[in-house]
């Protein structure tokens, strides 16, 4: 028969009294007369295993909600009403509607623990020593596999809180990796099943972890590493076992491997059985990164790793300790860690005047014999001295264990800084350094206009070389309507990308730069990028020699041979006219429309001009 007590005999406030009866022993190991109420936020549950032949007992001050192992809802139970589980066998959970001050559950004929919460809440009503927690609670923790579990119990020896919880699950409070953290909102989601006795159900038969090597891909384009807030890592090994991971790296080069932080940094992710691949950013959720070094970092990779995380618990003295329950029903001392470094600027001392631990240190606390007194000083998790304030109070005390682990070989790991941009020049120092080969202390690499991260990140131009399509315009020079990238012929490629900016099937390197066949032009075109001084260059400019004739008709031809290409050349046949007079066609001259003298030249010129005029 199981049965959980909340009472409150005449003239003593609310008791919990966790006890059997009188044919058998009781869950919790004595009869604790504790002044406390439990809170509505609690869901209790009641493990059957044998739906068939299992009732549950109920009495408490009003009716209970119960819902069935598949979440059907079941009804309300009466107070004093036999509850026959119809949902078949699993976790049946009662709901609090309110503060209560009399809860007894029962399930006769049990041989263990049936009752138990992720979460208790209790309102105690005092700080004082008379409303301590002195007792063994139990946590059922994962075995590392379907089927596998273990059982890790706390024996608590002067808790207290006046509003407090006791829960627990596999990795602790969010982002925290392991540490106790103060209140500022933080949302803690209890997973692990808390049981007055060593759980019935378990099996006891936890799985010994093997892991295998472990691969880092760490890299960030040319560069072996981590950058930090630019590229993740990731971590890939196989795992025997379901299981939670810590990833510690190692800052202080002691060697040590502080899986509570200290000097070193660690973070926690779950691990599955078979091959896992880890993505890591170096980060934790807090913001916290790793500086930039080299370290060598190991994973440690733990089976029924189990988190006591105590919310607004203003005492524990002499202290709790961590055993693991065994089937034969002895207790296996397990270490203890924490790191209270976050709150232990508000600690208290101890009634014996000492201050408590801020952390358990590398190894862990181990907690002696099951039979041995807590000691707040050397074996046991202390803080505290029955009174308000302290760092218990609002404040989430993070304490954890593990049945077994293992540790990786060590990995070296390079870290650098993924964000910093000293020349600001809108490019990353690492991006220059690893993807892009520009100066992390010069804006503008190449010199051409455009700074670096412009250019690799807007323009799509090379940010160093100042001239990336060849046509001897500096990129800078071609990007120019407020930095905006220009197609000056329509044809979807950016001037500074394009050879032929004008699409006039003459190169730009030919119209800027005057270069025909490796040698530049002979006489004044020589660098003249405005021949015909409309206010276009020559790039940009259909009509380069303003001779009427489109570059692209007049060709790179020297029909002349002044030296100068058609195009260039507004005196195209060496007649000492204009084109548009001599109706110059791409081929040769039209010898016909000639006639023959200068006069008939001037007048030809000009009638051929006017008509040139009107069809453009």
């Amino acid at each position: 028969m199981s049965l959980v007590r909340f009472a409150r005999p005449a003239g003593v406030g609310l008791m919990l009294m966790l006890m059997l009866g009188t044919t058998a022993r009781a869950e919790s190991l004595a009869t604790l007369p504790i002044v406390m109420d439990l809170l509505p936020e609690t869901d209790v549950y009641v493990d059957i295993l044998d739906a068939a032949n299992e009732v549950i007992l109920l009495d408490a001050a009003e009716p209970l909600d119960v819902y069935g192992p598949s979440g059907l809802y079941l009804g309300p139970v009466l107070p004093g009403e036999r509850f026959f589980p119809t949902d078949g066998n699993g976790a049946y959970r009662f709901d609090i509607p309110r503060i209560l001050n009399f809860l007894d559950l029962e399930v006769p004929g049990r041989t263990g623990g049936r009752v138990w919460s992720p979460d208790w809440r209790f309102d105690a009503g005092t700080f004082r020593k008379r409303a301590a927690l002195s007792t063994s609670v139990h946590a059922l923790v994962d075995g590392g596999a379907d089927g596998a579990d273990a059982v890790v119990t706390w024996k608590l020896d002067g808790f207290a809180g006046f509003v407090f919880r006791l829960a627990s699950d596999d990795r602790g409070l969010p982002g925290a990796e392991g540490r106790s953290v103060p209140f500022v909102g933080q949302v803690y989601d209890a997973t692990l099943p808390i049981y007055l006795e060593p759980p019935q159900k378990a099996r006891r038969n936890p799985i010994e972890p093997s892991l295998g090597p472990v691969d880092v891909d760490a890299a960030y384009g040319t560069c072996e590493g981590l950058a930090l807030g630019a590229e993740s890592m990731t971590l890939t090994f196989e795992s025997n076992v379901r299981g939670t991971a810590h990833i510690v790296c190692d800052l202080d080069g002691n060697g040590i491997f502080d899986v509570v932080g200290g000097s070193d940094f660690q973070v926690l992710r779950p691990v599955t059985q078979g091959v896992n691949a880890i993505v890591w950013d170096g980060t934790t959720a807090f913001g916290e990164s790793l500086p930039e070094g080299s370290y060598v970092c190991q994973v440690l990779l733990t089976v029924g790793e189990h988190h006591f995380v105590a919310y607004d618990v203003e005492t524990s003295y002499p202290g709790f300790r961590y055993f693991e329950s065994l089937a034969d029903g002895t207790f296996r001392g397990l270490p203890a860690f924490w790191d209270d470094g976050a709150v232990q600027g508000n600690d208290l001392p101890m009634p014996n005047g000492a201050p408590s631990l801020a952390t358990s240190g590398p190894f862990g606390l181990f907690p002696g014999r099951y039979e041995d007194p807590a000691d707040p000083l050397a074996n046991a998790r202390a803080w505290g001295s029955f009174v308000d304030g302290g760092k218990g109070n609002e404040a989430w005390l993070d304490t954890f264990t593990w049945i077994d682990g293992v540790w990786s070989a060590p990995f070296a790991l390079e870290v650098f800084d993924g964000v910093a941009d000293v020349d600001a020049d809108d490019l990353t120092d690492a991006a220059e350094r690893c993807r892009y080969g520009t100066d992390p202390l010069l804006p503008d690499t190449d010199g051409d206009g455009l700074r670096d991260g412009r250019e690799a990140r807007g323009t799509g131009t090379d940010p160093v070389n100042p001239d990336t399509d060849g046509d001897c315009v500096l990129d800078g020079a071609e990007v120019f309507v407020n930095y905006a990238p220009v197609d000056s012929d329509g044809d979807g490629l950016i001037d500074p990308l394009d050879g032929d900016d004008d699409g006039d099937g003459i190169a730009t390197r030919l119209e800027s730069c005057g270069e025909l066949d490796g040698g530049l032009l002979d006489g004044d075109l020589a660098g003249n990028d405005n021949l015909d001084g409309d206010g276009y260059t020559n790039r940009v400019d259909r009509d380069s020699d303003g001779d009427g004739y489109t570059d692209q008709r007049e060709g790179v031809g020297d029909r002349d041979g002044d030296g100068n290409p058609d195009f260039l050349d507004a005196d195209t046949v060496g007649l000492a006219g204009a084109d548009l007079g001599y109706a110059y066609y791409a081929g040769g001259c039209d010898q016909s429309r000639s006639t023959g003298s200068r006069g008939g030249y001037a007048v030809a010129s000009i009638l051929l001009a006017l008509a040139h005029r009107r069809r453009r």
